[in-house]
C-alpha cells in the first residue's frame, strides 16, 4: 500500500510538473508572436546582440544586447527597427526601414547581419550608422531578414500613398471658393462656365 501510494503521488506531481512547463512554453511562445503597444505593432520580437563599426578606431564596438522589434507605427503606418538594453531598457537601435538598405551576410557566422541605416534616433540626433545584429541561431536570422525586407516593403508604399497625398493636397489648395463659386485659380474653367451659363 505504501509502494502504491508513493507511486501514485510521484505520477500525480510529474503531471503537474508537465502542465506547469506547457503552461510556461505557450507563455513563452506567446512573446514571440506579433502583439499590438500602445504605439504600435511588434511583427517581428527576438533576442538578439547590436553592433555599431565605429570609424575612428576601426572597430566594432557592442551597443546592447536585448529584444530587437520591427515595430509598426499606428499612426503612420511605418515600420521601424527598435531595441532597448535589456537591463538599463536605454535605447540602442531606433531608425526606419527604407529602400536601399540591404541585409549582408557577416562572414563566417549564420546567425547575423551587417546593414547601415542614414539615420539611426538611439542617441536623440539623426546619425547615420554602420550596425551589425546577431540572433540565437540561423533561423531566427532569416526570420528577421524576411520580416524587414517585408517592412522596407511596407514603408515604400507608404510613402507613395504620402505623395500621392501631397499631391492631391495641393490639387485641393488651387481651388478657392468665392462669391461666383467653385473655380480653379487660372480661372479658365470658370470662366468657360461663365458662357454656358450666359448663353441658357
Amino acid at each position: 500500500p505504501h509502494h502504491l501510494r508513493f507511486t501514485l503521488n510521484l505520477s500525480s506531481s510529474l503531471s503537474r510538473l508537465k502542465r506547469t512547463l506547457e503552461k510556461r512554453m505557450t507563455k513563452s511562445s506567446i512573446k514571440c508572436k506579433p502583439s499590438q503597444t500602445i504605439t504600435g505593432i511588434n511583427y517581428f520580437v527576438s533576442r538578439s546582440k547590436m553592433y555599431r563599426f565605429d570609424k575612428e578606431s576601426n572597430e566594432w564596438k557592442e551597443r546592447g544586447t536585448g529584444d530587437l522589434k520591427l515595430l509598426k507605427s499606428l499612426k503612420t503606418g511605418q515600420v521601424r527597427v527598435l531595441m532597448r538594453r535589456e537591463k538599463t531598457h536605454k535605447i540602442c537601435a531606433n531608425h526606419l526601414v527604407v529602400k536601399g538598405m540591404e541585409l549582408k551576410a557577416m562572414m563566417g557566422s549564420d546567425k547575423s547581419w551587417l546593414y547601415q541605416t542614414v539615420a539611426d534616433y538611439s542617441e536623440g540626433e539623426a546619425r547615420p550608422e554602420t550596425l551589425s545584429v546577431r540572433f540565437a541561431n540561423p533561423e531566427h536570422a532569416q526570420e528577421f531578414k524576411a520580416k524587414f525586407e517585408e517592412a522596407m516593403e511596407t514603408n515604400s508604399k507608404v510613402l507613395e500613398k504620402g505623395k500621392e497625398a501631397d499631391k492631391l493636397a495641393e490639387e485641393v489648395s488651387a481651388l478657392k471658393l468665392d462669391k461666383e463659386g467653385l473655380e480653379v485659380k487660372d480661372r479658365k474653367v470658370g470662366e468657360q462656365d461663365k458662357q454656358e451659363n450666359d448663353k441658357n
